[in-house]
């Protein structure tokens, strides 16, 4: 059977890399994984992350991705150990494609919620959610500048 390893992103320490890997034989079913530099120490870390790549908090030590493993799209984050797995948003919208603030202190994603997509950032916890956008145009893969 068929595997692919795809979105592979390093860690910024550079010492470990999140991929999502994906069988033929599993349907949807995805797994989010992380391994060493060298390729020894594999863990999966979750199951059924969505698309695209996790994203590595700055100080190397948690993920945030997305997943529709509770019924509808929402951001997650993990421990690069596999502990914690935590649910950020829970809204019947898409909310997708996570990305860590410089600091490590907010989290900045795309959801429908409002009726198209636009950017939302929230704490790493989950809380504060603020919505940065509200335009007719759909807004996707928000990025943090860094200093």
């Amino acid at each position: 059977d068929a595997a692919w390893l795809v979105e592979p992103a390093w860690s910024p320490d550079s010492v470990s890399i999140a991929y999502i890997y994906h069988r033929d034989d599993r349907g949807e079913n995805r797994e989010l994984r992380v391994l060493q530099a060298d390729g020894s120490g594999l863990t999966i870390l979750a199951q059924d992350p969505g698309w695209p790549a996790p994203a590595w908090s700055p100080d190397s030590t948690r993920l945030a991705f997305s997943s529709e493993r509770d019924g509808n799209v929402d951001v997650y984050v993990v421990n690069a150990d596999g502990s914690g797995l935590t649910r950020l948003t829970d809204n019947p919208a898409r909310d997708g494609t996570p990305a860590w603030s410089p600091d490590g202190s907010g989290i900045v994603f795309s959801s429908d919620r409002s009726g198209n997509f636009d950017i939302y950032v929230m704490s790493a916890d989950g809380s504060e959610l603020v919505n940065l956008t509200n335009s007719p145009a759909n807004e996707f893969s928000p990025a943090w500048s860094t200093p």
